[in-house]
């Protein structure tokens, strides 16, 4: 590794930690969903032959995934009641949000398409774009899939936390509509690890 790499990943290093301390200051709810998405993602990942920046990418990803929700009104973002749905294409926002911030910053172009991606459906029928299947990238697959399972079995202001069961069935359900159907296989294999 030479230096001016050493150099650059030591300032990517240093602006993500900033970037998630931005999150935490916004939101601590946001930050804990973040850092427990890093942790399934993580463990899904485990054992598949990535390279180590790979795996870097994935926790990245995770921690920032929800970056934009900081340009989201807390009006919404809090709300215990349904959202409307002018409030709920607002919220749809975020990974657009999220795709701009870090789109804009130095070492993290890679992370910002993976986060614009994270709310596509493996049919072809999520947000911002309809990207379907393997159009939608690795990372992006595995952060739609532990970012689902983390906020079922978390309490939101507008509901309880389901029980593992019942989120890991929910999981399985989505396969090939939501969730690609490859790591749903690999999330059933670790679920007893959850």
């Amino acid at each position: 590794m030479t230096i001016k790499t050493c150099i650059a990943s030591y300032h990517t290093k240093m602006t993500i930690e900033k970037l998630y301390k931005l999150i935490l200051n916004f939101d601590p709810e946001i930050a804990y969903h973040s850092s427990h998405v890093k942790k399934i993602a993580l463990l899904l990942t485990d054992y598949l032959a990535l390279s180590k920046q790979t795996k870097q990418d994935i926790a990245n990803a995770a921690l920032l995934h929800d970056i934009g929700k900081i340009m989201i009104p807390k009006s919404i973002l809090g709300k215990p009641a349904k959202l409307t749905p002018e409030e709920y294409k607002i919220i749809k926002e975020h990974s657009l949000y999220g795709y701009q911030i870090l789109g804009s910053i130095d070492g993290l172009q890679h992370i910002a398409d993976i986060i614009l991606y994270h709310h596509e459906f493996f049919n072809g029928t999520g947000y911002p774009t309809g990207k379907s299947g393997l159009e939608i990238p690795f990372i992006s697959r595995v952060l739609t899939i532990s970012d689902v399972y983390e906020a079922l079995i978390s309490d939101r202001c507008y509901r309880k936390a389901l029980p593992k069961v019942q989120a890991i069935n929910i999981i399985i359900e989505g396969s090939g509509i939501q969730f690609d159907p490859v790591l749903v296989e690999r999330f059933i294999y670790i679920k007893d690890f959850l």
